[in-house]
């Protein structure tokens, strides 16, 4: 692909009341600020505060001695599947099956009606300062026009008029963030009870940062300098718009089978955006993770394919200084290897939207076989230009037939990045090198071949599970098909909702804050003859979430979890990647 054209230990438990999920006021409410408001939190209604014990067990013994009176025994099991999301609580609306409330609420649309479009639960804007539209998530221009017109017209008088930006806005049951990036303006509606503002701007600033990716700050600067009326969507592509769809739809849903999204899992890419970008990883055994990592930090000598034999790999020629960073990823977007200079690195915004980039350019469209070259701007690292990336596909389960193994296709990316936009057929040899020597190794690409195999195979007892490694920001999660062995999309807004009541129930820490603090949140929600369960364990080197829709007590649930959370932390070098330096 040719590059993009450039523009014109413990100390207390705190137990958080369960707080009704209520529709706001039918009234309008214009906050104006310079600084990031911090995320609601559930106040506690119960604390309890013990002296500091270093056994995990006497810690299992105080939590259940908690939950026994706040966990009934007597529930029956049920599946959420089977629930009407509109019985959910997610925002007030009426009562209808879950096809029509997808279809009616959720699934995006460009309906130039304009009662299909206030329907929808959520909205994304991005627009020029000017009131230009670029992009929007439902609704055809004739719709959207008029809103994008107000949303301008209510920024720049509060400019003018307080010499502030205008952030946020409470009109009746929608929440409206700002997002002011001149000369960009972006915007999120919600009718999500779940969100709240500080959410809703970090969902912005992950749109802006794709756009960043594709066009680069200094392009769209350019591009509006003498043109205030310039139309932007003149260099976006239809997969730049599809992008942005699969974006919004599973920053605000996960993921939505309907829409058609292939090559990203939806419910990962969301759960990696509420936990403050959090890295989803991949259980890799400790001997391949340190074979690769010598295979990445070796990639950037260019090797002779004649000098290889079976007892003499190769030998170095060249080294490439254009090479800045090397990736292996097994998809959906799990990165098993990753080797940097010393002195750069990419923030995991940047590898999240680059592993995005590539899942949407190497899904059913391109040929195995076929390498690509693409530009990509990484806007933590450097807004301002690009770094041009080299993607080989190729599928180690054709590798390991030759030692008796039959394993399902197994695909893994070779991606590089490089500073020069005229290496591809250097990094192609790279590549090619990369790929040789894990491949001709049969313990490396056996031992990598089982790992994939058996990456997903977690110890169980609860419905879904989120473990985070604060240290590395890098997270694991069970499977979906744990929560609903269909994979509905309504599955997936049920753990959307969960997860983020979970993670929004922070309380302050009680006791002596020099000291580590382990809190406590349990959660319980009640539909009819469906309930949930949900519980997270904190600390400062973990945090940890889990849901419950079947029957459970309180010994079940806090000796399972504290299983779980005991086995992540015994394999954490295992579940957690460790770049490589060139």
């Amino acid at each position: 692909m040719l590059p993009r054209p450039q523009l014109g230990s413990k100390k207390s438990l705190i137990l958080p009341k369960h707080t009704s999920e209520l529709a706001s006021d039918a009234t309008t409410q214009l906050t104006v600020s310079n600084i990031s408001s911090t995320p609601d939190e559930i106040q506690p209604s119960t604390s309890v505060v013990s002296a500091e014990e270093p056994d995990e067990d006497d810690d299992t013994e105080d939590l259940q001695s908690i939950l026994h009176s706040y966990i009934r025994k007597d529930r029956s099991p049920n599946n959420g599947d089977e629930v009407s999301l509109a019985k959910m609580n997610l925002a007030s609306c009426e009562n209808v099956p879950n096809d029509e409330f997808l279809t009616k609420y959720v699934l995006s649309s460009r309906s130039d009606q304009k009662e299909v479009f206030h329907h929808k639960l959520k909205h994304f804007f991005v627009l020029s300062n000017a009131g230009k539209p670029i992009y929007s998530l439902n609704g055809a221009d004739k719709v959207i026009v008029g809103f994008m017109g107000l949303i301008t017209a209510l920024v720049s008088s509060v400019e003018e008029t307080m010499d502030q930006q205008l952030q946020h806005i409470n009109y009746g049951e929608s929440q409206i963030v700002i997002y002011n990036r001149e000369p960009l303006i972006l915007v999120a509606v919600s009718k999500l009870y779940h969100e709240n503002k500080t959410h809703l701007a970090s969902q912005l600033e992950y749109i802006y940062s794709y756009l960043l990716s594709i066009l680069s700050k200094p392009a769209i600067t350019r591009s509006y300098q003498n043109r205030m009326n310039y139309d932007l969507r003149k260099v976006l592509t239809a997969l730049d718009f599809q992008n942005l769809d699969g974006i919004c739809t599973q920053l605000s849903y996960g993921q939505i089978v309907e829409m058609g999204i292939s090559g990203v899992c939806g419910l990962e890419f969301f759960t990696s955006h509420l936990l403050d970008s959090a890295l989803p990883s991949i259980r890799i055994t400790n001997t391949v993770r340190k074979k690769l990592n010598g295979v990445l930090q070796s990639c950037r000598k260019i090797k002779e394919p004649e000098t290889r034999s079976v007892l003499s790999l190769s030998k170095h020629d060249d080294v490439v200084s254009d090479l800045l960073f090397s990736l292996l990823v097994a998809p959906p977007n799990k990165i098993i290897g990753l080797a940097r200079p010393k002195n750069h690195q990419l923030s995991h915004r940047d590898l999240s939207i680059l592993t995005y980039i590539i899942s949407s350019v190497t899904s059913d469209g391109n040929s195995s076989s076929e390498d690509l070259w693409i530009p990509v701007c990484m806007p933590d690292f450097n807004s301002n230009g690009f770094l041009y990336a080299f993607i080989k596909n190729f599928d180690l389960a054709s590798y390991v037939v030759v030692d008796g193994k039959n394993v399902p296709p197994q695909p893994v990316q070779i991606v590089l990045l490089s500073s020069n936009k005229n290496t591809f057929d250097t990094m192609q040899t790279i590549a090619n090198n990369i790929l040789n020597d894990i491949t001709w190794s049969e313990s490396l690409r056996c031992g990598l071949s089982d790992d994939l195999v058996s990456s997903t195979q977690y110890p169980v007892g609860v419905d879904h599970f989120v473990f985070k490694s604060v240290k590395h920001n890098q997270f694991i999660s069970s499977d979906m098909a744990k929560w609903s062995a269909n994979g509905t999309s309504a599955a997936s807004i049920q753990l959307t909702k969960f997860l983020s009541t979970l993670y929004n129930s922070k309380s302050e820490p009680i006791g002596d804050p020099e000291s580590p603090d382990k809190k406590l949140t349990y959660l319980k929600w009640n539909f009819d003859d469906w309930s949930v369960t949900g519980l997270r364990l904190s600390d400062t080197s973990y945090e940890f979430y889990s849901l419950c829709n079947h029957s459970i007590v309180s010994q079940d649930l806090i000796n399972t979890s504290m299983t779980i959370i005991k086995w992540c932390r015994n394999n954490i070098r295992r579940l957690t990647l460790e770049e490589a330096i060139f």
